[in-house]
């Protein structure tokens, strides 16, 4: 594997998994990093070379957040295939619209990556034999230990996950607000939905979900208000005493294993935490067979045919935006 992209690479996870890219792992000749912000990519950049002392690190500039923006990255970059992409960006966005007619949690979790795909697909820059690693959570199946429970879909049609992506989905729903973690935990299923979609389209590249789980040191809580984030952050380090959370270097170790081992991290799977949101990793079909609903072909076409339909709509943010307004009025 010569040429990995990793999203979100100037901090956190994304920041990690690039330093092991470069120590740990054999025949890694160039790591892209994929960031928004110019001047903390390039911080970043010089920090991963001091550390690793190795000058493979390439900084493109690309917000997820923005499709205009992934696509004019892509079409920046140098004629070298990519054989590893690490989906990592995004983390607990807000409900806000973006010029796409898309929660930002949307965009930078989901939409933002598959359009990046989809590019870096028809630019040949994708080719047999390369692995697309797709960063998903826990937090798509129940986690008791944080008394947290997946917000249930009605319907799974395409129509009930385009409301999912601008928000209307959670907007909608009386017994609870619509607030970002419930947010994340469905946006998150339909990328892992489409991820598995992908690896039935394309046999010649491989295509894994997998969970970092609940690792500290991450700005993965940045974008919330500040009173929940310390609280948050409070409980991440009581459940590192107790095994229930880890270190970013156990988060980025996973991102490692499911992109180099082809054995244990087979095309199409949903790998997270057995129990919680640490500890050994396992398919989540297998280890929690109420879960194995992320299997079912016909849900994985919906939501593939959501987000493409959602992509392709020239007139999606204008409704999106008007049936927004009309489920928070409601």
């Amino acid at each position: 594997m010569k040429t990995v992209m990793v999203t979100g690479s100037n901090v956190g996870l994304g920041k990690e998994c690039a330093r092991q890219l470069a120590s740990e792992v054999e025949g890694v000749e160039k790591i892209i990093l994929a960031c928004r912000n110019p001047a903390k990519a390039e911080a970043a950049k010089e920090d991963l070379e001091r550390i690793t002392s190795k000058q493979i690190f390439q900084v493109l500039v690309m917000d997820v957040c923005d499709l205009d923006s992934v696509r004019n990255a892509v079409a920046s970059l140098e004629d070298s295939s990519i054989d590893g992409l690490v989906l990592n960006a995004g983390g607990m966005l807000g409900l806000d619209l973006t010029a796409d007619g898309v929660t930002i949690s949307f965009a930078g979790n989901v939409l933002g990556h598959v359009v990046l795909t989809q590019e870096l697909f028809q630019a040949g820059k994708l080719k047999s034999g390369s692995t697309v690693v797709y960063s998903s959570s826990e937090a798509v199946r129940d986690i008791p230990e944080l008394s947290a429970k997946r917000v249930q879909l009605d319907e799974h049609s395409v129509e009930e996950f385009k409301r999912v992506a601008d928000g209307r989905f959670i907007a909608s729903r009386k017994s609870m607000a619509p607030a970002r973690g419930e947010t994340y935990g469905v946006v998150k299923y339909m990328g892992t939905l489409w991820t598995s979609y992908m690896a039935r389209q394309h046999h010649n590249i491989r295509f894994v979900s997998i969970s970092p789980g609940a690792s500290s040191g991450t700005k993965f809580f940045d974008d919330m208000p500040m009173a929940g984030k310390l609280v948050v952050k409070g409980v991440f380090k009581v459940f590192a005493m107790f095994g229930r959370a880890h270190g970013v270097e156990e988060g980025a170790k996973r991102y490692i294993d499911a992109l180099m081992d082809d054995e244990t991290f087979p095309t199409g799977g949903f790998y997270a935490s057995k129990k919680g949101s640490s500890g050994p990793v396992a398919d989540q079909a297998q280890a929690i067979p109420s879960f194995a609903e992320y299997k079912d072909t016909t849900i994985q076409d919906k939501a593939a045919q959501a987000i493409h339909e959602i992509i392709n709509q020239k007139d999606f943010v204008n409704t999106t935006k008007t049936n927004t307004e009309e489920s928070t009025a409601a």
